[in-house]
């Protein structure tokens, strides 16, 4: 009686055993590898995932800092554009300035008279919807 006892349980052990194997070896069929993000069409690298923002953009021209966030739906959306001057220890702070509203896109410009041959440095901070977005660049003419 004891011995089958110990047969029925070693006998049940390998069958609970061949079955997990055969679970994690049917598992392989179902897993989706991942790709590669960086070879997905563009060579930009990799790009962050928004569920509300569609685009952020910033740019400089002689007469201007201008700043643009589009969402996919209407929500609530600010920017703030901060312009910076290059001192010789770092960047004095020149201006800042706030742009928001209720819809899809919104574009913010901060109009500045820039000297040609100095160095500035735009910072635009971006928010729609609980999202936000941080771009940081430096610009002379």
């Amino acid at each position: 009686m004891v011995k089958s006892r110990k047969q029925i349980s070693v006998f049940l052990m390998i069958v609970m055993l061949i079955s997990s194997l055969t679970l994690l070896t049917s598992a392989q069929g179902y897993v989706v590898l991942g790709e590669n993000l960086r070879n997905q069409g563009n060579n930009e690298g990799i790009q962050p995932l928004y569920d509300i923002i569609h685009s952020v953009k910033m740019y400089a021209t002689e007469e201007k800092l201008a700043g643009m966030v589009e969402a996919d739906n209407d929500c609530s959306l600010r920017i703030t554009l901060t312009l910076y001057e290059e001192n010789g220890s770092g960047w004095s702070f020149l201006a800042k300035k706030t742009f928001s509203g209720y819809s899809s896109a919104l574009l913010g410009e901060l109009y500045y008279d820039f000297e040609p041959g100095v160095t500035y440095r735009g910072v635009a901070n971006f928010y729609a919807g609980g999202e936000t977005d941080t771009m940081d660049e430096t610009f002379s003419f």
